[in-house]
């Protein structure tokens, strides 16, 4: 028998410039892991959740879901970095929160990003309810919802935040609004080291270490600019770009009037959703917080970040294609993990869980995958049980047949192939003559001799095919190519 080379064309696989494209929801509670799959993958996971379970999404955009629970739900974060192919949750809609009675405590969303209104409605006092590092248009609490420990923290409103009902510490820290909304005197609202567009002159809050560009007021014919706030707020080492803007204020501690070109280190305007809004060296002298910090997002006891709190994957190199069986890992996690669990396309089933450090560098076995697009799945987990979002990577996978043994006639009455000693896996694969391939079998009997390969050809139709068939031994892979016609 004499050898011949096949030659196949490779599928070209071309990199997802902003997006991955599989979407991905993972739930977990004391029931155990659930994964889902696809656009409406949030609001699947939504519907099995129960009060207190922890959803996380993967980076792309999730339609948006009508929320009854009270859930712990964690994206991938709002900014994205193409870079090293990392992206952010994006979702889709309006996001409705409404707790029912029993459904009210200890809420957190974090780390997505939202062009559009984020609102909470409830009967029951809405209790210990957190918004981080999110990005919103606007952020509604109904006029007659009541909150206790209600925390918006690093999180950036390019519209308006309003307070609708009794507001107990209602904090807002290190944030950026475009808007505060007239609320009167209905509890304790705190902004603190916060950057406030323009607030209302019927808002009624405690503003401390924050940075205020102006205001308004409600007049016969439209809104009135640049007037004074209400007399009950409070001022607290905190600066105006207004003039007149604290003149009503009763209790004040060191107010400063100052503009924006001598604050900021950049002309920014208002809100921004890119602006860093870094103070000049002589703003971070001069305007100082009660222990001598700098006033604005990045002073006080939680400085500014865009970065959830859950493990992040901050850095990815995995090829788009691989024809080797094996798919080359290398991704680095900003934070100690302990623990990973990977799968192929939807074969959560089948995940590998696997004890591991914040770099995660290995050859993961895909010889079982067919000849085509598939996507790795991979998510990491700390000490103390939090996990990031799924990372999907979109890969290729081929096999390039070389070496084929010519075969005139292959009798599928006599066909079979000797298993060496020491084998550990082994596959059979059919494909056409162009290199595509059509099917894979796991070789189950490893013992060593011949293997009758009969019930793998019963159902071929006349024609001709290549025969793959990968041993795998102590001394690596032993693949035999074979031309196989069928007549």
């Amino acid at each position: 028998m004499k050898k011949i080379l096949l030659m196949i064309t490779l599928f070209t696989v071309a990199c997802v410039a902003q997006a991955q494209d599989m979407l991905v929801a993972t739930l977990d509670g004391p029931a155990g892991s659930k994964v889902f799959y696809g656009a409406d993958a949030f609001g699947n996971a939504v519907d099995e959740a129960v009060s207190g379970d922890r959803i996380t999404l993967s980076a792309g955009t999730f339609n948006a879901p009508k929320i009854n629970k009270s859930l712990k739900i964690q994206g991938a974060g709002i900014l994205s970095d193409p870079k090293n192919g990392l992206y952010r949750t994006s979702i889709n809609g309006g996001l409705w929160v409404e707790l029912p009675e029993g459904e009210t405590d200890d809420f957190l969303l974090e780390g997505v990003y939202l062009d559009d209104i984020f609102s909470v409605e409830s009967s029951s006092v809405v209790k210990s309810f957190t918004l981080k590092k999110c990005r919103f248009a606007n952020v509604g609490f109904g006029s007659y919802v009541t909150t206790n420990n209600t925390r918006i923290e690093h999180c950036r409103i390019k519209g308006v935040l309003s307070v609708g009902g009794q507001a107990s510490n209602f904090t807002v820290l290190n944030s950026v609004i475009g808007g505060v909304a007239a609320n009167g005197a209905n509890g304790t609202v705190s902004y603190i080291n916060t950057i406030i567009e323009d607030a209302h002159a019927d808002a009624s809050a405690r503003f401390e270490n924050c940075i205020l560009y102006g205001s308004h007021g409600d007049g016969i014919r439209g809104p009135v600019w640049n007037v004074p706030i209400g007399a009950s707020n409070v001022i607290d080492h905190s600066v105006s770009f207004t003039n007149n803007m604290f003149d009503y204020i009763k209790t004040q501690i060191n107010p400063w009037y100052s503009s924006e070109a001598d604050v900021f280190t950049e002309e920014i305007g208002g809100y921004s959703d890119t602006a860093l809004y870094e103070l000049t060296e002589t703003a971070k002298e001069t305007f100082v917080d009660e222990g001598g910090d700098q006033i604005g997002i990045y002073g006080g006891y939680k400085p500014y970040s865009a970065t959830p709190s859950n493990p992040q994957i901050v850095k990815r190199d995995v090829p788009l294609k691989s024809s080797d069986g094996k798919l080359k890992v290398n991704i680095t996690v900003g934070s100690p993990v302990q623990t990973c669990e990977y799968w192929f396309d939807t074969d959560s089933e089948n995940k590998k869980v696997e004890g591991c450090a914040s770099t995660f560098v290995q050859d993961l076995d895909i010889s079982s995958l067919s000849e085509g697009v598939h996507f790795l799945v991979i998510r990491f987990q700390d000490a103390l049980g939090q996990w990031s979002s799924p990372l999907v990577h979109r890969f290729y996978t081929s096999y390039v047949p070389t070496g084929i043994e010519v075969v005139d006639t292959v009798s599928l009455d006599g066909d079979s192939f000797r298993i060496p000693v020491g084998a550990k896996k082994g596959f059979l694969r059919l494909c056409t003559m162009n290199g595509q391939q059509m099917t894979v079998y796991p070789l189950l009997d490893l013992s060593a001799g011949a293997k009758d390969l009969r019930p793998y050809f019963r159902d071929l139709s006349a024609g001709i095919y290549i025969q793959r068939i990968e041993i795998l031994t102590e001394q690596g892979w032993n693949i035999v190519n074979k031309k196989l016609w069928v007549k």
